[in-house]
């Protein structure tokens, strides 16, 4: 919204201190939104991640596996080799006796 303004301030040939004040403060909020992004890339990298890659990165650390069509899957460990166990199973065996 400042940007715009700005740029109208001076089109629009209105007063000088309104131009500068908006040039002012369209530089502190562009300053402001740049610095809290290096400020988070060196502090908190998850921060800016999005939220769908947060929770998928947090299903993964549950363990659990899959995608939007099968849906998720729990890998079971058996006699040292993975399994996948699939939470529709019980649905699907009394489909199909």
């Amino acid at each position: 919204m400042l940007l715009p303004a700005t740029l109208a301030s001076y089109i629009f040939d209105s007063p000088s201190w309104l131009g500068l004040t908006l040039c002012i403060m369209t530089c502190v909020s562009v300053a402001t939104y740049i610095g809290s992004y290096f400020y988070l890339l060196c502090k908190d990298r998850d921060a800016l991640r999005s939220e769908r890659y947060s929770i998928q990165k947090l299903a993964i650390e549950k363990g659990l596996y899959g995608d939007n069509i099968m849906g998720t899957v729990d890998l079971i460990e058996d006699d040292g080799s993975k399994l996948l166990s699939d939470h529709s199973s019980s649905s699907n065996e009394e489909l199909n006796p």
